[in-house]
């Protein structure tokens, strides 16, 4: 290349660039395909309205062309191009189909009739990423007919005084689309590091515009193809400015983009259109615009200027010659054909595009086969739209078959010569290719043709329901007698056609790894010929309509019948073979045999061919999949329909404690026992009618799902219905359940069926219970409610099985003792929740807040202990690692549908008396703090259900209410209960510590004794006073221990003393005071320890002392703790001269438990035991006392009786201060029933 200077006068000059691309010998007009003549004229009409014009091509000229062109190896293509006055041209990958070498000694070759009758392309051909091995140079050489300089890689030329420099290349992929054997002299390098190289070049040689021509294109129209992070998106951002335009193909598409002031275009395919860019370029500064960029249609050019009109009919004498040639050489023969091979047929005759048809199967497989090598893609499935078949394939058949098919004929079957392209699909989108043979349009409407047959490939074989929903009809697909899979991947060939979406297949648009396999259809069928022939036609159906009644269960018992209809069993053409009959079989046994009625009908459809059957079901036939294989008497058609044997529900459940089928999907049935389509179950219980109860339970839960849609597939049955249910079984939280994927799968079964409960008593273990999930129970014998907490917040309680309550076992007998563990054995025995039929959280679900409360009044109310009588049934569940009865449908609102009865209320108006001159009390005041939240700073809160702040959850050292409001509901509880205890002295634990709010000690001991005396109207009540001495406040606890008493009957004797010892470091102390009955002599002084042990929780873990070795956390430190209490005590005992000697107070130990045997061994006795007090505290279930009053044997003998009032631990946390306002129900009263969690401990003392 040899740089030119222009003249210092020259003059703008506007450089017009007329671009093509992948014109593929499309020699003939075809709707908006130009044609040779057409195409060539408009570009020479153009020409002449600007002389300073240049046509170029972005490639893939030649090659997978119509039969007049490949004929004759695209010779007409090539003189139809170098009519029109073709410049310069990027080699495109069909430029290389037969090879290099053809493509450099025959196409770019000079012609010549002796040796070179089918070359001399008189244009330039550029490939700059493609170099010859041997020395690394452009392996393209120059064109001599070309009036532009070359290396093979750029193209330089003059238009008037401009420079006009063209780079061209082509896809990197190249070697994957063409025979590699084809292009072995030569390798392929990168687009953008070439172009770069060339077009500095090409400026640096006096190149005033630089044009790229590339055989890379955008896989959309949209402008978002060309910047993105595809291919070709990096090719656009990564070619330098110095390229003033990108001229692009490969992928037949048409746009016209300016990105960064750079045009970047495509005109499409076939000779559609033209893309016209005008530049103006000032040969002296240099200087490039863009002035106008369009897509122009061929056929839209009024061919009018002499030149135009001449090559417009140079061009025209050309192609017709060349059909003139076809027609001679379309004569040659290819093969046989065994039989006639048609298209589908409607009964008037006329084409049915609808139906299958031997010739669409035939040429999807002849595309498949042509492309099943690996370097054309492996492929596995062939695809062919029927509209691409445009005769039938007939041959020479005048003297019947075998005929002979020639050239012609087949080219007239598949004229478009499309080229054949193989890409990736997942088993899922070609289900969705084939959903889309139902057609609609882009914009979602039904075209004029409503259903498009796709032929397909042999042993591609796909069932259908057409009565099903649309994009849901595709009812299985097989692939060689191997389903299909949703996920795995398979490799599909099409024609370029269908391939790009044509046809409203827009599914194919999903494929990857799409690539032009460099062969083309009509040669596909020729080379099939030559390796097949005769040719005959595969009688089978590949697509079969199965379509089973609205009503068809979804699982099959033995002896049922199983009904559906068959369609699209028969092609419609004459000739085709189909069968009279077909045959249903099961696991290779005959069970009928059934008429087909083969009348073609006048509607667009492959419906033609249809059988009714019914069959039995096998008594053979377990539970799952099964398959009836239907075979056609002629064809051999065969065809598997699937059906689910169902399975009765004790074999889903098993003998064990879990499904043996866990995982399977199955059917069943049963009667719906329960329904809970509101709180949360989502579901619904059924069971086997008439079944007893057996060694496997009768009795399932079918889950709805999540959500509002698995509470209304809940709401489909009603109790009492007969149904039969097909889902995947499942243990959740070790309970058996069957979760149906549609509504559909829940189907009413005809008939009433009655079921009656099962009596029986409650079974004691977990396999008897196993027995018996889900069953329908009417239970047996006395329950009695062992726990009510979490009737608040879940609204379920616990039940004993019996007449008392659970114990907690080492309330009973020394821990790990025999008598220990039997307890243990008989709680695990006895123990059931009766649930409320929801997973409703009372507490923390908004909406759960406004629902009443399950089986809660506030009078009467339910106490642990009440007994308990069932009316109704239950059903036996499991969840939340306990079993439960269930009532059959959710519970709400105290009473409401309880199946249970409770009662009579077991609450008292005060203690049982104690007798004695003298009564003490010992009470747990919970967490008594007049020192609220709203006081202190960061205090976290517990809120009811309006978001208002009821007591404190952490965050500061306060421990009570969130609010004065709150803590005088507290206090009106405290006061109500102490006042009715009618004690003379009452210890207090759990009360505040206002020292550590640097506050007078005692502060809230006066608060409380102002409360006491304001509700009696009288100053009569006083509280014992800190001593002098008291521990530092950063030894104590933020609660401590006090005494409150009635100076008119007893006093106060000197100070009070605490204990202050390193035991209780930041605990609660034992405080100890003397009193003195009034009018009392010395020896009726008593000394009261009033204690508060550290709690069971938040233990340490093994091995240190502290952890839950069975006694609960700390009870190492509990056991030291009374050691020094037995200690402090003596020393008391002796320094005040006092004889009788009672501890009371929380010792949070259970009565036989370790710290306790410390006292009882130092000579204490538990009043409680010693009189038959009730326990003090519930926990777990279990009741049991963690409060206790002992005495030495002085005192003993003095003491007169004790007595537990249970007015806390009983009653639900629903009445609690704590509480107000969490539940629509407002439960809460100023009443002392739970006023603390703790219930008072009262004894009396005879001290006359």
């Amino acid at each position: 290349m040899v740089a030119s200077t222009a003249p210092a006068h020259a003059a703008p000059v506007d450089v017009q660039i007329l671009g093509t691309n992948d014109f593929h010998g499309r020699l003939l007009a075809n709707g908006a395909e130009a044609g040779a003549a057409q195409f060539a004229g408009a570009v020479a009409q153009l020409r002449a309205e600007n002389p300073n014009t240049l046509f170029a091509a972005g490639g893939d000229l030649i090659g997978a062309s119509t039969f007049e062109s490949f004929i004759q190896k695209d010779k007409p293509t090539l003189d139809a191009l170098n009519a029109a006055g073709l410049d310069v041209s990027a080699a495109g990958n069909h430029e290389f189909d037969a090879g290099y070498r053809d493509l450099v000694d025959r196409v770019m070759a000079p012609y010549d009739a002796a040796s070179n009758e089918l070359g001399g392309a008189e244009w330039q051909y550029l490939a700059a990423n493609v170099r010859r091995k041997s020395d690394g140079a452009y392996a393209l050489p120059d064109v001599a007919a070309s009036p532009g300089d070359s290396d093979g890689g750029t193209w330089m030329t003059s238009v008037g005084d401009v420079q006009v420099g063209f780079v061209g290349t082509v896809t990197e992929e190249l070697s994957s689309l063409v025979s590699p054997a084809g292009i072995s002299e030569v390798e392929v390098s990168g687009i953008v590091e070439e172009t770069n190289a060339a077009a500095d070049a090409l400026t640096a040689a006096g190149a005033d515009l630089v044009v790229m021509l590339v055989h890379e294109g955008a896989t959309s129209t949209n402008i978002a193809a060309v910047t993105d992070d595809s291919a070709f998106g990096r090719i656009v951002a990564g070619v330098d400015q110095e390229v003033d335009a990108i001229i692009s193909g490969h992928t037949h598409l048409a746009y016209d983009h300016v990105v960064d002031g750079r045009p970047v275009v495509s005109a499409g395919q076939y000779g559609t259109n033209l893309n016209k860019l005008v530049f103006s370029v000032d040969p002296v500064t240099g200087a490039v615009a863009l002035k106008e960029h369009a897509i122009v249609a061929a056929n839209s050019v009024q061919v009018t200027a002499p030149s135009a009109v001449e090559t417009k009919a140079q061009v025209q004498a050309l192609v017709k010659d060349a059909t003139d040639k076809a027609e001679v050489l379309g004569a040659r023969e290819l093969g046989q054909l065994a039989g006639p091979l048609r298209r589908a047929q409607l009964a008037s005759g006329s084409e049915n595009r609808g139906g299958e048809s031997t010739l669409g199967n035939l040429v999807a497989e002849v595309q498949r086969w042509a492309t099943s090598s690996p370097e054309s893609g492996g492929a596995q499935i062939g695809f062919m739209n029927p509209g691409g078949l445009r005769a039938d394939m007939l041959g020479n058949n005048a003297d019947g078959y075998p005929a002979v098919l020639t050239y012609k004929q087949a080219a007239g079957v598949q004229p478009f010569a499309n080229n054949l392209v193989n890409m990736r699909m997942t088993g899922a989108q070609v289900k969705a290719v084939l959903e889309q043979q139902w057609q609609r349009d882009a914009a979602g409407n039904v075209p004029s043709r409503p259903f498009l047959r796709l032929g397909t490939s042999s042993g591609f074989r796909f069932t259908y329901d057409p009565a099903r929903v649309e994009g849901d009809r595709i009812t299985g697909m097989w692939l060689n007698g191997t389903a299909i899979a949703p996920a795995t991947t398979y490799s599909v060939t099409a024609n370029a056609f269908l391939a790009a979406g044509g046809d409203n297949f827009r599914a194919f648009g999903a494929a990857t790894n799409k690539r032009d396999t460099g062969k083309i259809d009509l040669q596909a069928m020729v080379d099939y010929m030559a390796a097949k022939s005769p040719v005959a036609a595969d009688p089978t159906q590949h697509a079969v309509g199965v379509s089973f009644p609205a009503n068809a269960p979804a699982g099959y018992f033995p002896a049922d019948k199983v009904r559906f209809n068959l369609s699209s069993l028969a092609f419609s053409a004459p000739g085709d073979v189909r069968d009279d009959t077909v045959r249903v079989l099961a696991d290779g046994a005959l069970l009928g045999e059934f008429p087909v009625d083969n009348t073609v009908g006048s509607s667009i459809s492959d419906e033609y061919g249809t059988a009714q059957v019914a069959v039995d079901v096998p008594a053979s036939w377990s539970n799952g999949k099964h398959v009836l294989e239907v075979v056609g008497n002629r064809t051999g058609t065969t065809v598997q329909v699937p059906v689910t044997a169902a399975r009765p529900i004790a074999e889903i459940q098993g003998t064990g404690s879990s499904s043996p089928v866990s995982g399977q999907t199955v059917t069943t049935r049963g009667v719906v026992t329960a329904r809970y389509e509101t709180g949360g179950y989502n579901g619904f219980v059924i069971q086997t009618p008439g079944a007893t109860p057996g060694a496997a339970s009768h009795g399932l839960f079918v889950y709805g799902g999540s959500g509002a849609a698995g509470a209304a597939r809940a709401g489909l049955v009603e109790i009492g219905d007969y149904v039969r249910v097909t889902g995947r079984v499942s243990e959740f939280s070790s309970l058996t359940q069957i979760t149906p994927a549609t509504s559909g799968d829940i189907q009413q079964i005809d008939g009433d069926v009655a079921l009656t409960p099962a009596a029986v008593p409650f079974p004691t273990d977990n396999p008897g219970r196993e027995r018996l999930e889900h069953m329908l129970l009417q239970p047996t014998g006395p329950f009695t409610v062992s726990d009510n907490y979490n009737l608040n917040r879940f609204g379920e309680m616990v039940l004993a099985a019996g007449a008392a309550p659970l114990r907690q076992p080492t309330d009973v007998a020394r821990p790990g003792s025999s008598e220990a563990v039997d307890v243990a054995a008989q709680n695990a025995a006895r123990r059931v929740v009766l649930d409320d039929g929801s997973t409703s959280d009372y507490v923390n679900h908004e909406a759960a807040q406004d629902v009443a409360l399950p089986y809660l009044t506030d009078t009467p109310t339910l106490r642990v202990g009440d007994p308990v009588s069932f009316a109704d049934p239950v059903i036996l569940s499991y969840g939340f690692n306990e079993w439960r009865f269930q009532p059959q449908t959710q519970v709400t609102g105290g009473d409401g549908d309880s199946p249970a009865t409770f009662g009579p209320s077991s609450r008292t108006a005060a203690p049982r008396a104690v007798g004695g001159d003298v009564q003490v009390a010992s009470f747990n005041v919970l967490n008594y703090f007049p020192t609220t939240g709203d006081q202190l700073e960061g205090c976290d809160y517990y809120e009811d259900r309006d978001g208002d702040p009821v007591s404190i959850s952490g965050g500061c050292d306060a421990r009570g209410a969130a609010e004065r409001e709150d803590f005088e509901r507290q206090q009106a509880k405290i006061v109500r209960a102490i006042n009715a205890l009618d004690a003379e002295v009452v210890s207090l634990e759990e009360i505040e510590n206002s020292a550590q709010f640097l506050r007078d000690r005692d502060r809230a001991l006066a608060d409380l004794v102002g409360a006491l005396n304001a509700d009696l109207g009288a100053q009569v009540w006083a509280y014992v006073k800190s001593p002098t001495l008291t521990p530092t406040v950063q030894r104590e606890d933020f609660i401590r221990t006090g005494f409150i008493y009635k100076p008119a009957a007893v006093k106060a004797q000197g100070e009070s003393v605490i204990y202050d010892g390193p035991e209780f470091d930041r605990a609660r102390d034992p405080l100890a005071q003397v009193f003195k009955p009034v009018g009392g002599t010395a020896a009726d002084k008593f000394l009261l320890v009033v204690n508060h042990f550290k709690s069971k929780g938040s233990p340490p873990k093994s091995p240190d002392p502290d952890a839950d070795y069975g006694q609960g956390g700390f009870n190492a430190l509990r056991v030291t703790q009374a050691q020094a209490l037995v200690k402090f005590a003596d020393e008391l005992s002796v320094s005040s001269e006092v004889e009788k000697v009672y501890l009371d107070g929380d010792f949070n130990s259970y009565t036989f438990e370790d710290p306790m045997k410390v006292l009882y061994d130092a000579g204490y006795a538990s009043l409680g035991e010693a009189y038959g007090a009730s326990p003090t505290y519930v926990f777990g279930g279990m009741v049991g006392s963690l409060d206790h009053a002992l005495a030495n044997p002085a005192a003993l003998a003095s003491t007169t009786g004790a007595d537990v009032w249970n007015i806390n631990s009983v009653e639900s946390v629903a009445h609690e201060y704590s509480r107000h306002n969490y539940n629509v129900t407002q439960f809460y009263a100023e009443t002392p029933y739970r006023s603390s969690d703790h219930d008072p401990l009262v004894f009396g003392v005879d001290v006359r």
